[in-house]
């Protein structure tokens, strides 16, 4: 079980964070790092029926908070591309404490890749759910995905599962693993949230050599 350092954001980096992506050929110009998506400074889907990598202790403790049911959903894969509307939407932030279960997802690829990847042909499942109470979090992100490419298909599984605190500024969330793990990797991607009630949506962000990529993780409020 891997935790959100560079390697377990391969995935949460829409596979190019860490390398071992598509070689892109004809790269257009990186997507913008001025007005993002996300939180407006910038914020993107495994087989499986539900992680469960923590005790079902639901005690106030970050490192025991109870895990939630959640089940794989196929995640929509798309080029990243905000002049065609091909974007995120805008975080707003808003009360994110509760459990969540993860029901829709959609991976944008960097536009850098758009001439070397073929998102309408990629496949994959993805299972993840998080639970956030007073300062803490637990959150596992599962996925099996095959990215099209001119080159064939590019299989990715991960594994990741986190817990730790977190502080949250307006739609930005900051974690630190270390309250649970001391040899957790900083957060090296960029999180947001826009809550809407009974329903939620977390954007995750992460540079690449490739440009930005983006996870957009829809959910529902189960309690």
């Amino acid at each position: 079980m891997k935790s959100f350092s560079c390697s377990a954001l391969v995935v949460l980096g829409l596979l190019v964070a860490c390398g071992d992506a598509p070689e892109p050929t004809n790269p257009t110009p990186a997507a913008p790092n001025g007005s993002q998506p996300g939180s407006g400074s910038g914020s993107g889907s495994g087989s499986g029926s539900g992680t469960n990598p923590v005790a079902p202790a639901d005690d106030g403790d970050a490192c025991k908070l109870a895990p939630v049911d959640a089940n794989g959903v196929k995640p929509t894969f798309k080029v990243y591309d905000p002049a065609a509307g091909v974007a995120p939407p805008a975080m707003t932030g808003g009360p994110i404490e509760g459990k969540w279960k993860i029901d829709a997802a959609t991976v944008y690829l960097p536009n850098e890749v758009k001439a070397a990847v073929k998102p309408a042909e990629s496949t994959g499942t993805l299972t993840s759910w998080a639970h956030f109470k007073k300062n803490g979090y637990r959150l596992v992100l599962k996925t099996d995905f095959a990215i099209a490419s001119i080159a064939g298909p590019r299989p990715q599984q991960n594994d990741v599962a986190a817990g730790g605190t977190f502080k949250a500024d307006g739609p930005l969330i900051q974690f630190d693993n270390n309250a649970c793990n001391p040899q957790a990797a900083k957060q090296d991607a960029e999180f947001s949230f826009t809550d809407k009630g009974d329903r939620g949506i977390i954007v995750i962000k992460t540079k690449t050599e490739f440009g930005f990529s983006y996870l957009e993780l829809q959910a529902a409020r189960t309690q």
